[in-house]
């Protein structure tokens, strides 16, 4: 059971680095999408919302494995 904790952390720390990744690159995107080009994307919006959601959630499960 610990080694199967242990594999869960490593997911959960390569899926917050994996989501945090994803919201630094839509946003920008977003953004120049938005105000340089004036075409705005139809995806970038909701990607980069339920990225962040991932990346907090699995952000706080790593954490308070950690601390405990």
């Amino acid at each position: 059971m610990q080694r199967f904790n242990e594999i869960l952390k490593k997911v959960g720390n390569w899926g917050t680095i994996l989501f945090t990744a994803v919201v630094a690159i839509v946003i920008p995107y977003e953004v120049n999408g938005r105000y340089v080009f004036e075409r705005m994307s139809i995806w970038s919006g909701e990607v980069s919302t339920y990225s962040l959601a991932w990346a907090s959630m699995l952000g706080g499960a790593v954490g308070i494995k950690r601390a405990t």
